[in-house]
């Protein structure tokens, strides 16, 4: 029964109208956050993109157990059994993987040994003409690769590369940009061999950051982050309005080079700016 000193409740057709303008928003919002590429390595589907169109070209080696990747992934929920065991194939994407605002890559991964000076690649687009390299998710090694010889020669760094195309076909103006958080401060992010490790980095066009996340998985701790200032201007085409033609590799580069060693799994590619709150692992 309405208290008789109480303002009845009048719904105008502009507040209504109001109302469904937010929900469309928050709609549309929903889609976008929304993952494009899900790499997942399991029975059956090996090759298969789960949530786009986009499949491997050929099924990798994948492995069973060996490693401390959650099992059911937290986000989703879904069981986790098996982890690509060898540089995948390349996934049939013609132009580059992402939109204006941002890019958001997230994989399991776990190093098996190190080797000095090396890069070992998780997900890029980045073919041998540099009108398509676009961008490059490596983990990189920190030092000498003598395992205990120093704080950065038993780690792996991750290393973002990103290259700006501005003066078209074989045009010389190229910005290369590299992140690279290592172990020589409080807050940096450090990986180490023999560990399994949730891994994320989030570009953020908005903000000009990139933001890196990683999880230690086999000795347990804190969802670690970190941000740098980074700005990567426009991800979509060269200056010229052609597009990055290599295609998205995970393992390697669109060429073969510097092919992962260890177990990489559950590797998703969204086409927005994930918040920790949206990441596979719980933060």
């Amino acid at each position: 029964m309405q208290k008789p000193w109480a303002k009845p409740t009048v719904v105008t057709r502009r507040s209504r109208h109001f109302a469904e303008m937010v929900m469309l928003l928050a709609t549309c919002f929903a889609v976008n956050a929304e993952p494009i590429h899900y790499y997942r390595a399991e029975a059956g589907a090996v090759a298969e993109d789960s949530v786009g169109q986009a499949p491997l070209t050929a099924a990798p080696d994948v492995a069973q157990g060996g490693s401390d990747f959650d099992n059911p992934v937290p986000q989703t929920g879904t069981s986790n059994h098996q982890a690509f065991a060898a540089p995948a194939s390349t996934a049939e994407l013609p132009g580059v993987v992402t939109g204006g605002q941002g890019l958001s890559l997230e994989a399991y991964v776990q190093i098996e040994a190190f080797a000095a000076k090396t890069q070992q690649t998780l997900i890029a687009q980045w073919g041998s003409d540099r009108e398509d390299q676009v961008f490059r998710l490596n983990v990189q090694s920190a030092g000498n690769g003598a395992l205990g010889a120093a704080v950065d020669g038993d780690s792996y760094r991750l290393a973002l590369v990103h290259n700006q195309r501005f003066e078209g076909q074989g045009g010389s103006d190229i910005v290369n940009s590299n992140s690279d958080p290592v172990g020589a401060n409080p807050d940096d992010i450090a990986l180490r061999a023999g560990r399994s490790y949730y891994v994320a980095v989030v570009f953020d066009n908005q903000s000009d950051t990139v933001t890196y996340f990683a999880k230690d998985l086999t000795q347990g701790g804190e969802l670690r982050k970190k941000t740098v200032p980074r700005s990567f201007g426009n991800w979509e085409d060269a200056a010229d309005g052609t597009e990055a033609l290599a295609p998205l590799t995970l393992g390697q580069t669109a060429d073969g080079d510097q092919p992962f060693g260890g177990l990489f799994d559950e590797v998703r590619i969204s086409n927005s700016v994930l918040t920790e709150s949206d990441l596979l692992v719980t933060p």
